[in-house]
């Protein structure tokens, strides 16, 4: 039983640290999509820029009107204030993570440029069975598991006498008056037996029957983890297909399409043909659209390390 136990908790120790190896890479794919979403602020930034002069050169030939320059210049001063805010979750998320890895809190990270795409190739099935065997949580509750069933098999053994060997040596010396049963200057011994007979069947009847339903339990507790196991595995391959999807769609259809909308109604303005409100909202949905393809490509990566998590570390399908 203690055997069994220390294994389980070499296997916590294990579940633990892959726990933090979790933690350590979602910090740092939020850490990339903070800098990603602050390079398409700034980007934004300058293309706003460009609109607001469009707007002020129409304005010099008499044919614009300073609305348009204020809508622009408000739409600026949003993207500053997301700047300053960006610019505070990135401090926050390089502490988090130093905090992580036991390092200063001020010390520099450099933030990851660009995410390596990498999907699990198998399925559902394969990755249970990956699970059943590297997750750790399972093989600290199968090892508890089995301590438990022993459990039994102790309460059992208490029913049987328990007997007692006892042995002493003396040391003495000489100075002492005269017996019969020992040699003055001799150093004596003691042997004794005591024997200990279980009689009260009711307390050992008990003890039997609370090993056994705690070995039941613990049984079921192992079916729950398992089934729990596969559901999040379900879950978790769901959300890597939407991101991937997402970002897939994001960067090939949705987001040409919007740079195009704007280009060309940047074009129809400076002609005179469409008002200004329709760039802010042109430029308001490219920007959504920019900051949601990142957004997809980090959840996408932190699933993936969700998954990695909780199929076990010995698993080669993703780093």
């Amino acid at each position: 039983m203690a055997t069994l136990h220390a294994l389980a908790a070499k296997a916590d120790y294990r579940s633990a640290r892959l726990h933090v190896l979790e933690q350590v890479r979602i910090g740092w794919f939020r850490l990339y999509l903070i800098e990603q979403q602050f390079e398409v602020t700034k980007n934004n930034q300058q293309t706003l820029q460009s609109l607001i002069d469009v707007a002020n050169s129409l304005i010099a030939a008499d044919r614009g009107s300073s609305r348009d320059v204020l809508l622009g210049t408000l739409e600026l001063t949003k993207l500053e204030e997301r700047l300053t805010r960006l610019t505070q979750q990135r401090t926050s998320q390089i502490a988090a993570l130093n905090q992580l890895l036991n390092r200063p809190i001020e010390s520099k990270i450099v933030s990851p440029e660009k995410i390596v795409e990498s999907l699990p190739a198998q399925s559902h099935e394969a990755l249970v069975k990956i699970a059943l065997q590297s997750q750790p949580d399972i093989q600290a509750a199968r090892l508890r598991n089995q301590a438990k069933k022993w459990g039994v098999t102790v309460a059992q053994l208490r029913r049987r006498p328990d007997v007692t060997v006892m042995a002493s040596y003396f040391i003495t010396d000489d100075n002492r008056a005269p017996n019969p049963s020992l040699k003055v200057g001799e150093d004596p011994w003691f042997f004794g037996l005591q024997v200990s007979i279980p009689i009260w069947d009711k307390k050992y009847n008990a003890l039997e029957e609370e090993a056994k339903h705690v070995y039941d339990a613990s049984t079921i507790s192992i079916e729950t983890l398992t089934d729990r196991t596969s559901a999040v595995i379900v879950q978790l391959l769901a959300e890597i297909g939407r991101a991937d999807e997402t970002a897939t769609l994001y960067k090939d259809t949705i987001i040409p399409q919007a740079q195009q909308t704007l280009e060309t109604d940047q074009s129809a303005y400076a002609n005179g043909e469409v008002e200004f409100d329709r760039l802010t909202r042109d430029f308001r949905s490219l920007l959504t659209l920019q900051l949601g393809y990142h957004q997809a490509i980090a959840d996408r990566a932190i699933a993936v390390a969700e998954l990695q998590r909780v199929i076990g570390e010995s698993t080669p399908l993703l780093d």
